[in-house]
């Protein structure tokens, strides 16, 4: 059985909290899956992404979220976060001053403990595309790499790792909603004088329907349908 992994990133600039998710999905059901999401658009052009929500598009967004949901039942996906406090990261003492560096252990903590620890191999690894000076092929050694020698995870799972453009890759696009929704309420813009009511309903239905508060306190763990896990910094620096 493999299993495709779709991770999009949220606020990573500018924001008090940042937030990575990831879609994995069944490979016999991606097509079916990005079929309807493509359907879901409404016969627009646009793919759909949380910055695109506009009050003509609300129930385009519903419906979209209601269908993730109903995946997630079925066991056909499941979808993980992991929300990173921005203002204690420091890449000067971690990282020799180089966020990318940073940037991509994050990414690499999240792929590895997320889905390279519970999911059986093969895994293959989809992240919406963006500027790095590392190799993908690299990036899947890495990963491999940690989990041997951390975890025993000695499968190698991660078979491909590959930067995907978003605007084609419908099943990037659960993971940038839900994310979305995540980071607009973690970073209190819910609260905001001239909130955008359109992103209000559209995100609080994600909360409904995902059964979360607007605080996305920790939940799940391992193969569940949905976990959230807020990255501990002591317990990352105590350990290292």
């Amino acid at each position: 059985m493999s299993l495709d992994i779709y991770v999009d990133e949220s606020c990573q600039n500018a924001h008090d909290f940042m937030v990575l998710g990831g879609a994995i999905i069944h490979r016999d059901r991606v097509s079916e899956v990005a079929n309807r999401l493509l359907e879901l658009r409404g016969g627009s052009s646009k793919p759909l992404k949380w910055t695109n929500i506009k009050s003509h598009k609300v129930n385009d967004y519903l419906a979209t979220i209601d269908y993730i949901v109903e995946k997630m039942d079925q066991s056909h996906l499941h979808f993980h976060c992991l929300i990173v406090d921005n203002r204690k990261i420091d890449n000067h003492l971690y990282n020799a001053g180089d966020k990318e560096t940073g940037f991509n252990k994050f990414v690499g903590q999240f792929v590895i403990n997320k889905f390279g620890r519970h999911y059986p191999s093969p895994l293959y690894l989809y992240m919406d595309s963006r500027e790095t000076p590392q190799d993908t092929s690299e990036l899947r050694d890495i990963y491999n790499n940690q989990l041997a020698a951390r975890w025993n995870v000695d499968t190698a799972p991660f078979k491909r790792v590959m930067f995907r453009k978003y605007s084609s890759t419908p099943c990037l696009w659960i993971s940038d909603i839900l994310i979305g929704a995540a980071a607009y309420f973690k970073n209190g813009r819910h609260q905001r004088a001239g909130a955008s009511q359109a992103k209000l309903d559209v995100g609080n239905h994600v909360l409904r329907r995902l059964g979360v508060t607007d605080e996305w306190t920790d939940r799940g763990y391992g193969t569940c349908k949905l976990s959230v896990w807020n990255f501990d910094f002591g317990k990352s620096r105590k350990g290292s």
